[in-house]
């Protein structure tokens, strides 16, 4: 029987964790943002929220995306949630910015940057991160397949050894408690 990979699938499924979590936290932010923009509040629960969900992700020590990069059993898994920070840092950048027009009421320019879909807009920034994320996540899916398959693989023949034993030992039961009955009669 071959070794389990256990490493491989234990460190995929860390990733995929918190990789997940951090798609999901990602949408979050997305969300704060828009909702924000929709309230013209300036500084709305969202904005902390917001940030709040900015520091569970990262980039940085104990964080969703630096955790992930460095549980990935896949260099491509790593790499990609090191994308996905360095996006992540480039859409901070974007929505401070449209914090700071929210905040001064100029919705004549946060508008556009919240809303947009072109390089240097929230949309923009939002979508590479959930790009980076996805590639991320289907890298260490890749990892954990295979890991998997060769996990089920090393229990091949178990099957047929345990009951060749469980043969033996029934047999050897039955010819102990017959020599015990012997010494009865």
């Amino acid at each position: 029987m071959g070794e389990l990979p256990s490493s491989g699938v234990i460190g995929a499924v860390r990733a995929r964790e918190m990789l997940a979590q951090a798609a999901i936290d990602t949408q979050q932010a997305r969300g704060d943002e828009v909702v924000n923009l929709i309230s013209r509040s300036g500084d709305a629960p969202f904005v902390q929220d917001f940030d709040s969900l900015r520091k569970a992700l990262g980039p940085g020590p104990n964080t969703l995306l630096t955790g992930a990069a460095s549980s990935s059993p896949s260099g491509a898994g790593a790499r990609w949630a090191a994308a996905a920070a360095s996006a992540e840092r480039a859409w901070y950048v974007v929505n401070n910015q449209a914090y700071t027009y929210d905040h001064e009421s100029d919705y004549r320019l946060e508008t556009p940057l919240v809303t947009g879909t072109t390089r240097g807009t929230s949309g923009f920034g939002f979508t590479q991160v959930e790009n980076d994320l996805s590639r991320a996540i289907a890298a260490d899916q890749v990892v954990f397949d295979s890991s998997a398959r060769a996990g089920s693989n090393a229990f091949t023949g178990l099957d047929v050894g345990i009951i060749v034993a469980a043969v033996i030992m029934a047999a050897g039961c039955a010819w102990g408690l017959a020599r015990r009955l012997a010494e009865y009669r």
